[in-house]
């Protein structure tokens, strides 16, 4: 891998710039660009976390790719995140005309947090396509409104002040260390808070909310083709969101592709985190699928 960002501001909101990291491949001429959104459970993560195989992808076949900051829960909400995200969009169309790319051709693409973004941003961005690996099409599903027993079990419970020390008072776009501000999204995890602190929605009273954010109520003939991909033992996103996402992208005749990689657990494409990496072999297939993908929707015409 040989690309490198130029790291380039998009947006000032309240007094905080926000800035894409661009990877620019050696050529330009009919090629579209990707718009990779990172994960992180909203809270977490930054626009460093791009995937090697997608640059890999963009280096070999031509396509720019843009990965732009969003801020981070909980000092702002949900809504404030997705304006961000259109926001990056609208500019990347903007630069990738700039450079001689083909900007009708823009594929938004993400993992974990990212996925769903990618999902809840690429029909009303009017995205050519859009790739999710491990994301979720729903918020209003009794795994992210109930206290998680496989995460109060698995770590050691987190108390309120704690959760809240570790991401200060400041709104950030950089969530870099997991070792740390992790223990914000364990806690909202092990009490079943997500909803109320990290999109920032009543989970009982402004449910109505929760289902309007979410993509997979929104689904219709209009739907971008899509690649979904998930590990079958998820033990962060339940496989069956992207499962039942399909299902309905069947419904309504869009073109897609669901891969449930066997024995496979959350975040293999993302930074190192709690879960251990699975072994190369296991997710070889999901990632030459995912670079055949992109290169059909956004290669050298």
């Amino acid at each position: 891998m040989s690309l490198s960002p130029t790291t380039m501001p998009f947006d000032t909101i309240d007094g905080l710039e926000l800035h894409a990291d661009v990877y620019a491949p050696p050529r330009a001429a009919d090629t579209g660009v990707l718009v990779w959104l990172h994960g992180g459970a909203l809270s977490l993560g930054h626009r460093s976390a791009v995937p090697s195989f997608v640059l890999d992808a963009a280096e070999a076949h031509g396509f720019l790719v843009v990965s732009p900051d969003y801020r981070l829960a909980p000092h702002v909400g949900l809504e404030a995140i997705l304006r961000d995200v259109h926001t990056a969009v609208s500019w990347t169309r903007q630069h990738a005309t700039a450079r001689g790319h083909d900007a009708a051709r823009l594929m938004i693409a993400g993992e974990s947090a990212g996925g769903y973004l990618s999902l809840a941003t690429a029909t009303s961005s009017d995205a050519c396509a859009v790739v999710s690996f491990y994301g979720y099409g729903t918020l209003d599903s009794p795994w992210y409104l109930e206290p998680y027993e496989h995460y109060r079990h698995a770590h050691p419970l987190i108390t309120e002040s704690e959760a809240f020390a570790v991401v200060g008072t400041d709104v950030t776009t950089d969530g870099r260390d997991p070792s740390d501000r992790y223990k914000f999204y364990l806690y909202c995890r092990q009490a079943g808070r997500w909803p109320e602190l990290t999109a920032g929605f009543d989970r009982v009273a402004e449910r109505d909310c929760l289902r309007a954010s979410s993509p997979a109520y929104a689904i219709s003939g209009a739907h971008p083709p899509a690649l979904l991909i998930h590990g079958a033992i998820d033990s962060d996103v339940p496989v069956a969101e992207s499962i039942a996402y399909a299902a309905l992208l069947d419904l309504h005749r869009v073109d897609h592709e669901l891969m449930v990689l066997e024995g496979v657990d959350h975040g293999f494409v993302g930074p190192p985190g709690p879960v251990p990496p699975p072994p190369p072999e296991a997710i070889a297939p999901a990632l030459e699928r995912a670079e055949s993908f992109m290169n059909v929707h956004l290669g050298p015409r």
